[in-house]
């Protein structure tokens, strides 16, 4: 017999046991218990379901409120920027600023959400080559050399002709879904 047989065999003895004890009809005492055993469970599956999708949706919202809170714990806006370092926000504003964004500020959020501000980062897939500080992907604008988008504020130049000037930031996932907006905060507020 496999175990799962087994054991319900022993609980099904078990229970006739307590029945007969009991002096009452084994038969309808251990319906009755199979009965409360299913109700049970399946008040507990409902709960469990309940709770693992009240998890999910907290960790979720966490998750997509919490960047902007991890890069301001570990990221001083006072901080000196170092070459290959991750620049802090502060940092990446002036760029943006000096780029000519029109609104230097939304530029700058995107670019954190989009690297972290590491004019190093890199995401490399089947469908892109995003490289630097706004991830350009440079294997859609081939003109653009990947040396050259490790560059923050050449990376930034591209940014701003890719976004027609800072007028359109379709192209950027982080604008279409909202993550940009954690970083919108402290000198990034509107």
């Amino acid at each position: 017999m496999k175990g799962e047989a087994k054991t319900a065999v022993y609980i099904l003895l078990a229970i006739y046991v307590y029945g007969r004890w009991q002096e009452e009809n084994p038969l309808a005492f251990a319906q009755r218990k199979i009965q409360s055993v299913k109700t049970k469970a399946r008040t507990s599956l409902s709960n469990a379901k309940r709770e693992a999708s009240n998890i999910l949706d907290n960790a979720t919202d966490l998750i997509e409120k919490g960047g902007a809170a991890v890069y301001d714990a570990t990221h001083s806006d006072q901080s000196a920027d170092l070459p290959g370092a991750t620049l802090t926000r502060e940092a990446v504003l002036a760029i943006c600023k000096a780029v000519s964004f029109p609104d230097p500020k939304l530029a700058a959020s995107i670019a954190l959400a989009e690297s972290g501000g590491s004019t190093g980062a890199v995401n490399r897939s089947s469908r892109e080559y995003s490289i630097g500080l706004f991830q350009i992907n440079v294997a859609k604008h081939t003109t653009l050399s990947a040396a050259d988008m490790k560059d923050p504020i050449k990376n930034a130049r591209a940014a701003f002709k890719i976004s027609k000037g800072g007028t359109d930031w379709r192209p950027w996932s982080v604008f279409n879904n909202n993550r940009y907006q954690q970083f919108r905060t402290g000198i990034l507020a509107p």
